[in-house]
Protein backbone atom coordinates (compact mmCIF):
# COMPACT_ATOMS: atom_id res chain seq x y z
CA UNK A 1 0.00 0.00 0.00
CA UNK A 2 1.77 3.62 -0.88
CA UNK A 3 1.15 7.24 0.22
CA UNK A 4 -1.90 9.00 -1.50
CA UNK A 5 0.27 10.77 -3.49
CA UNK A 6 1.87 7.76 -4.89
CA UNK A 7 -1.21 6.33 -6.30
CA UNK A 8 -2.06 9.37 -8.20
CA UNK A 9 -3.91 11.08 -5.89
CA UNK A 10 -3.95 15.15 -6.04
CA UNK A 11 -6.35 16.49 -3.68
CA UNK A 12 -8.09 13.85 -1.22
CA UNK A 13 -10.30 14.16 2.19
CA UNK A 14 -11.96 11.54 3.95
CA UNK A 15 -13.41 10.95 7.31
CA UNK A 16 -14.20 7.61 9.37
CA UNK A 17 -17.14 7.53 11.78
CA UNK A 18 -18.17 5.57 13.82
CA UNK A 19 -21.87 3.82 12.38
CA UNK A 20 -23.21 3.31 16.12
CA UNK A 21 -22.32 7.01 17.56
CA UNK A 22 -21.60 9.16 14.53
CA UNK A 23 -18.79 9.78 16.38
CA UNK A 24 -15.61 11.29 14.08
CA UNK A 25 -12.65 8.10 14.55
CA UNK A 26 -10.37 9.63 11.88
CA UNK A 27 -10.36 12.25 9.13
CA UNK A 28 -8.05 13.23 6.48
CA UNK A 29 -7.59 16.52 4.80
CA UNK A 30 -5.58 16.45 2.16
CA UNK A 31 -3.21 14.42 0.07
CA UNK A 32 0.18 15.83 1.33
CA UNK A 33 -0.11 19.39 3.17
CA UNK A 34 2.90 21.09 2.20
CA UNK A 35 2.11 21.05 -1.46
CA UNK A 36 0.87 23.89 -2.52
CA UNK A 37 0.49 23.04 -6.18
CA UNK A 38 -2.63 20.22 -5.12
CA UNK A 39 -4.20 22.56 -2.53
CA UNK A 40 -2.59 20.80 0.36
CA UNK A 41 -3.12 23.48 2.28
CA UNK A 42 -6.85 23.25 2.79
CA UNK A 43 -8.89 20.39 4.42
CA UNK A 44 -10.87 18.65 1.82
CA UNK A 45 -12.85 16.80 4.19
CA UNK A 46 -14.27 20.13 6.03
CA UNK A 47 -13.79 22.69 2.86
CA UNK A 48 -17.30 24.08 0.91
CA UNK A 49 -17.04 21.83 -2.13
CA UNK A 50 -19.19 19.43 -3.74
CA UNK A 51 -19.20 15.98 -2.78
CA UNK A 52 -20.57 14.50 -5.55
CA UNK A 53 -21.03 10.82 -5.59
CA UNK A 54 -19.38 10.28 -2.63
CA UNK A 55 -22.65 10.48 -0.48
CA UNK A 56 -24.33 8.53 -2.32
CA UNK A 57 -23.76 5.11 -0.17
CA UNK A 58 -24.43 6.71 3.41
CA UNK A 59 -27.66 8.39 1.74
CA UNK A 60 -29.07 5.16 0.37
CA UNK A 61 -28.25 3.58 3.48
CA UNK A 62 -30.11 5.53 5.47
CA UNK A 63 -33.01 4.95 3.44
CA UNK A 64 -32.71 1.48 3.68
CA UNK A 65 -32.59 1.52 7.36
CA UNK A 66 -35.59 3.63 7.64
CA UNK A 67 -39.24 1.79 7.51
CA UNK A 68 -40.72 5.05 6.45
CA UNK A 69 -39.48 5.19 3.65
CA UNK A 70 -39.99 1.96 2.40
CA UNK A 71 -36.77 1.83 0.01
CA UNK A 72 -34.83 -0.98 -0.87
CA UNK A 73 -31.95 -2.10 -3.00
CA UNK A 74 -34.36 -2.34 -6.09
CA UNK A 75 -36.64 0.33 -5.97
CA UNK A 76 -36.29 2.95 -8.69
CA UNK A 77 -35.27 6.43 -8.08
CA UNK A 78 -36.48 8.98 -11.18
CA UNK A 79 -34.46 11.57 -12.09
CA UNK A 80 -37.15 14.16 -12.68
CA UNK A 81 -36.40 17.65 -12.02
CA UNK A 82 -37.79 19.02 -8.54
CA UNK A 83 -38.22 22.28 -7.14
CA UNK A 84 -38.26 21.96 -2.83
CA UNK A 85 -40.47 24.83 -0.66
CA UNK A 86 -38.12 26.72 1.35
Amino acid sequence: MGTLTNVGAQSVGMVSLDPKTGQVLAMVGSANYFNKKNQGEVNLATAPLSYGSAAKPLIYSFLMQDQRYNFSPGAIMWDVKTQFPL
